[in-house]
C-alpha cells in the first residue's frame, strides 16, 4: 500500500512463486489464491513469468525499466522448486533433505559437459 500510495514507480520486486512450503504445497497448507491480483488491488503493475526463462525475465526488467506509470512493478516468477534435481523436483522435502552426493556429482559432471 505503501509503495502505490507514494506512486514509486522505481520500485521492482519479484516474487520466486514454486507454489511450496516447508512441509507440504502451498494450497494444501494455507491458500495464498493470486499472488498477482493480491498485488493488482493494492496499486501494483504485475505480470507473471516463467522464473526458468532468463529471457522473459530480463525482457520483462527491461519493460519496466522504461514504464514511468507511477505504480510499483511485481514480477511473480513461476518456478519449479528443485527443478532439474533428480527426487527433489517439485517435492515439499526438498525444503528440509539433501540430495544423495552421487546426484550431485551427475548433475555437476552433466553442467561441466
Amino acid at each position: 500500500m505503501f509503495a502505490a500510495h507514494h506512486r514509486l514507480d522505481n520500485l521492482n520486486l519479484m516474487v520466486d512463486n514454486n507454489s511450496i512450503a516447508m512441509l507440504g504445497f502451498t494450497d494444501e497448507i494455507i491458500s495464498h489464491g493470486s499472488l498477482s491480483e493480491k498485488f493488482r488491488a493494492f496499486g501494483w503493475d504485475t505480470v507473471e513469468v516463467d522464473g526458468h526463462d532468463i529471457n522473459a525475465v530480463q525482457a520483462t526488467l527491461s519493460r519496466y525499466r522504461e514504464t514511468r506509470n507511477k505504480r510499483p512493478k511485481a514480477i511473480i516468477a513461476k518456478t519449479l522448486k528443485g527443478r532439474g534435481v533428480p527426487g527433489l523436483e517439485n517435492q515439499a522435502l526438498s525444503h528440509i533433505i539433501n540430495p544423495k552426493i552421487e546426484t550431485l556429482n551427475d548433475i555437476l559432471g552433466a553442467a561441466s559437459e
